[in-house]
């Protein structure tokens, strides 16, 4: 497990255009552009969220892949992110999207960015990830999760995303800072 610091990541490799807007390109590491939400989704879903009210707290991506729907999400909602990544190298990427979209919107160093970490570890281990992190009981506002699932396979069921869903749930259950109708989940 290692904590990763985006506005001290070096660039590696070479950013990939967007699939839904040109003028912008991300950084994936192998196998993950296939994978990844195209910009202007990951921005209508961060647009979805920003309507309701969300309790104090970080912004956490337990399979964060590349990070592209992590930064849109922290970006809009003005709030750090945690992004965790069992591939090491997606969690580069993953620190390298985080660092161009707060470029994009002028908020480099700043505000949620200053903030933001990245773990390249299991997105299950909520205690050793929380006490490295330095996070408390209650301090993840919204927990979305959109893990892996087999390539290559027209239907897919929970059981088959890593991480899996009740273990992740589970884990981070008592890190979720939650609202009179529950905990902040999408």
């Amino acid at each position: 497990m290692e904590l990763l610091i985006p506005s001290e990541q070096a660039i590696t490799g070479h950013p990939v255009p967007d699939a839904s807007l040109k003028d912008i390109s991300f950084f994936h590491a192998s196998e993950g552009k296939p994978l990844a939400t195209p910009w202007q989704v990951a921005m209508t879903r961060a647009d979805y969220i920003a309507q309701f009210e969300l309790p104090s707290g970080v912004v956490l991506d337990c399979a964060c892949g590349s990070g592209i729907q992590l930064a849109a999400y922290a970006s809009r909602l003005k709030r750090p992110a945690l992004g965790i990544e069992l591939d090491y190298d997606r969690a580069i990427a993953t620190c390298l999207n985080l660092n161009t979209i707060a470029r994009r919107f002028s908020t480099y160093g700043q505000g949620w960015h200053r903030r933001s970490i990245v773990v390249a570890g299991d997105g299950t281990a909520s205690d050793e990830i929380s006490s490295i992190a330095g996070f408390e009981n209650n301090s993840i506002a919204l927990l979305m999760l959109d893990p892996a699932r087999p390539r290559n396979s027209r239907t897919h069921d929970l059981d088959e995303m890593q991480p899996n869903l009740p273990s992740v749930f589970a884990a981070w259950k008592p890190y979720l800072a939650s609202t009179e109708k529950g905990p902040c989940i999408v």
